[in-house]
């Protein structure tokens, strides 16, 4: 990567963290919004996201690298299932704070199948860890309506 490239980078990051920011205090921020929160134009905005769409998809993107991040750090297999739920909660509150704005906002056609999959290997993790609580008799097991069983 050459530095400019790296600069452009680092620009497009700090970017993203004041609009999670923006989008945190209000969120239907527009672009001028977030671009006035950034201190620049919004042309220099659409420079780097050519829409709203385009930068709530790369948040949505941003926020499942952090999911990931944060749940390979809670080490969910090592030790009882109960201290590694213990370890998740306190680990996903900061993360869930700082991306909370974007629960709900799924506009997104382009990119859905792959956003789909990371939430679907993240789910899958989390039932094996109930599961494993469940098998140690630290979890209940949850019947619904209907007959059907949370795992």
């Amino acid at each position: 990567m050459f530095p400019q490239e790296r600069h452009m980078a680092m620009d497009r990051e700090t970017i993203q963290d004041i609009a999670i920011k923006t989008l945190i205090a209000n969120n239907g921020a527009s672009m001028h919004d977030i671009a006035a929160a950034a201190g620049i134009g919004r042309t220099t905005l659409h420079r780097y996201f050519a829409s709203r769409e385009e930068l709530l998809h790369a948040l949505l993107a941003a926020a499942f690298d952090d999911v990931e991040q944060t749940l390979a750090s809670c080490h969910i297999k090592q030790g009882s299932a109960l201290e590694a739920l213990e370890r998740m909660v306190t680990a996903f509150v900061p993360v869930g704070y700082r991306f909370h704005f974007l629960v709900g906002s799924w506009p997104f056609e382009e990119g859905e199948e792959a956003f789909k999959a990371r939430e679907i290997g993240l789910l899958k993790q989390f039932e094996a860890l109930v599961q494993r609580g469940q098998h140690e008799a630290h979890f209940a097991m949850i019947y619904l309506p209907g007959g059907s069983l949370i795992p």
